[in-house]
Order: C-alpha cells, then sequence, then structure tokens
C-alpha cells in the first residue's frame, strides 16, 4: 500500500517543532506521526510504501489526520479516506501536548513487549494500569504509580534513586531519571535525554537536558536543548484566564488555551534561573540568558543571542558552539547538517 502523507500547509503552523523535520517527524505519544501508522499497518501485517508525491500513492492521507490504534487500515483504503472516524486531527502546537498523554497510553498496544519486564525488583510500584520495564533498563529504587495511565520504561534508560513516576509517562532509551525526580502524567522523555526536577505533560525530543529543579509543564522541548537549573515555565496564568501564544502562519498572537507551557525549538540553551511566562515560544539556534533576570520575550527568534540586547549568534561561533554540544553525547555536526544551518541561517540573518 503506497500512502503519502501531506503534511504541506503544516510547516509554519508548527513553528519552532518544524525548523529541522517535517511535521510528520513530530512525536507525540511514544511514536512520531509516520511511525505511528506504520506500526498500526504492521500489526494487521498490512506493508505500508511512503511515497515521496502524491502522483505515485494509492491512498493520500493529510498528515495531521493521526490514527488510533484500533484503525482498520483496509477499511480506510477501500473508503479512499472518506470514512475518518478513527482518525484524531492535530492542527496546532497546543494539539500536541493535548493529546499526548491519551497517545502515549494507547501506544503501549503497538509496543513489542517481547523484551519488556512487568515489574522490577527495585521498583515500588502501585496501580492498575500496566509497568512495562525494558530488561536492559537500569532502575535503582524509585517509586511508580500507574493509578491513571501506564508507565513504559526503554531499553538501556536509567531510573535513579528517589525518581517518582506517575503515569502515563514514556521513558525513552537511554535516557536518565536523576534522583528525586518528579515526573506527573504525560512525561514523555525521548532517546538521550537526561531530566530532574518537576515536569508535567511536556515531551522531550532526543538528547535534551533539564538535569536539574526547577518546573516544566505542559510543554513541547526540541532536540539538542540544554535547560540550565532553575529554568521554569509557567502553564497558567494567575487570571486563569486564556493564553496567547505566537502563530508563525498568521505572524500574530493568537487565542490559546487557559494551559499551556514553552514550545521549544532544537538547539537552546537556557541560563540558571531562566523563566518563561505562559505560552512562550522559542525559535531555534537560540542562547537565553539575562544579566537582569529578565523574563523571556513571549516569542523568541532565531538565532538570538541573550534576551537584553538585541544580539545574534555569528555563523561560525554558532556551528562550533552545536558541535561541541553535540561531542558532549558521542556525536557531530556531518556537513549535510552544516549546509542545512548555514542555509536557515542566511535567510534570517542579513
Amino acid at each position: 500500500m503506497r500512502i503519502f502523507l501531506d503534511d504541506s500547509g503544516l510547516h509554519d503552523s508548527f513553528y519552532p517543532l518544524t525548523t529541522l523535520r517535517s511535521f510528520k517527524e513530530l512525536r507525540t505519544g511514544v511514536f512520531s506521526f509516520q511511525d505511528r501508522w506504520y506500526k498500526i499497518a504492521a500489526k494487521q501485517q498490512i506493508t505500508i510504501e511512503w511515497v515521496n508525491n502524491k502522483e505515485n500513492a494509492d491512498l493520500i492521507i493529510p498528515a495531521n489526520k493521526v490514527p488510533v490504534t484500533s484503525l482498520d487500515i483496509n477499511a480506510l483504503f477501500e473508503s479512499k479516506f472518506s470514512a475518518q472516524n478513527d482518525l484524531i486531527t492535530v492542527s496546532h502546537l497546543t494539539d500536541l501536548i493535548k493529546t499526548n498523554a491519551s497517545f502515549i497510553a494507547s501506544d503501549l498496544n503497538l509496543i513489542d513487549k517481547t523484551y519488556f519486564l512487568h515489574h522490577h525488583q527495585y521498583a515500588q510500584h502501585i496501580g492498575d494500569h500496566p509497568l512495562i520495564i525494558h530488561e536492559k533498563a537500569i532502575i535503582e529504587h524509585c517509586f511508580i504509580n500507574t493509578n491513571d495511565g501506564p508507565v513504559i520504561i526503554d531499553a538501556n534508560a536509567h531510573i535513579m534513586s528517589g525518581a517518582m513516576l506517575r503515569g502515563p509517562i514514556y521513558i525513552g532509551e537511554h535516557s536518565v531519571v536523576k534522583m528525586g525526580a518528579q515526573l506527573y502524567g504525560g512525561s514523555n522523555i525521548g532517546h538521550h535525554c537526561v531530566v530532574g526536577g518537576e515536569i508535567k505533560n511536556t515531551i522531550f525530543n532526543s538528547y535534551s537536558n533539564k538535569a536539574h529543579h526547577g518546573y516544566i509543564g505542559d510543554s513541547y522541548i526540541g532536540s539538542w536543548c540544554n535547560l540550565g537549573a532553575g529554568t521554569t515555565g509557567s502553564n497558567v496564568k494567575n487570571t486563569a484566564g486564556s493564553i496567547r501564544i505566537w502563530d508563525n502562519a498568521q505572524q500574530q498572537f493568537i487565542k490559546g488555551p487557559m494551559k499551556m507551557g514553552v514550545y521549544m525549538g532544537d538547539h537552546v540553551k537556557t541560563a540558571i534561573n531562566t523563566q518563561f511566562s505562559s505560552g512562550t515560544v522559542v525559535s531555534s539556534f537560540v542562547n537565553l540568558y539575562s544579566q537582569f533576570s529578565k523574563l523571556a520575550p513571549k516569542f523568541v527568534p532565531m538565532f538570538l543571542w541573550g534576551i537584553d540586547e538585541n544580539k545574534f549568534y555569528t555563523l561560525d561561533n554558532l556551528l562550533d558552539e552545536i558541535n561541541r554540544w553535540m561531542m558532549m553525547k558521542g556525536h557531530h555536526l556531518t556537513d549535510l547538517d552544516k549546509e542545512t544551518i548555514t542555509s536557515i541561517y542566511k535567510l534570517h540573518i542579513q
């Protein structure tokens, strides 16, 4: 079955998360949008072939129509996408977080549990929802509550002593949950991350760190980000009113829900005690610091260097800094990475 996931028109609506990736590569729950289609098809013994243009496709699907795990792909194919009852529409940044916890719970049905355990001698577990821990995960004495949803701990993840996890939660491969961390429902940690402090209903993409104290809730953090100690984001206004958020497609702030944290692109660094107001959007390639403890702006443009003055990275300094951070986790900037970042830089910085 040849499928074209049509993400035309979605790039700006999901800025800044789509700066270095397509919409279909975004993750909510355990899997990216594209991978979830693949997992559901594989469970129904259907082979999907992704095609890059509509002309070669047997079925064209808007990428923001997300399948639930019970979707009958053959029935959808036969109806030529006219039957959409088992598809969830994701139209805005805030929908990624709104659907996150429920997708973690339902994606449990798509995981190959061959190498997963249902208990661990060092995990104090209560709750009726499943707990699954990969046999290669490292578990120290911790507390896991599955009253509200499952907890999934993937291969080579490390849960340190005293960590408290309350599902639904996903901890990705090779990620570390530090001592005493407090992870509430919807905490969704991608692979090779380090997290500590207090987290709620927040997606961390791969290779990002929030290793110390501070609160992040109802947020989406890109890849290769590092949040300094004490970095904290508000997710509710003191007035309990609706929150404004930057919409890149409309190039203006729009009215959002009552609960919303920070949406952060890739390669963002925050200094110690950085503070975000509710609904902050931080573009990629930013170094956030202030000598005067200023609150971060509600919208932070790409390549910003500090928030006290209107300064921006030089390209050489940016590439050197990114490479140093990547080397700390055993990676380095490829020539293709450099070309991509350079191209984006030249579009935005004259």
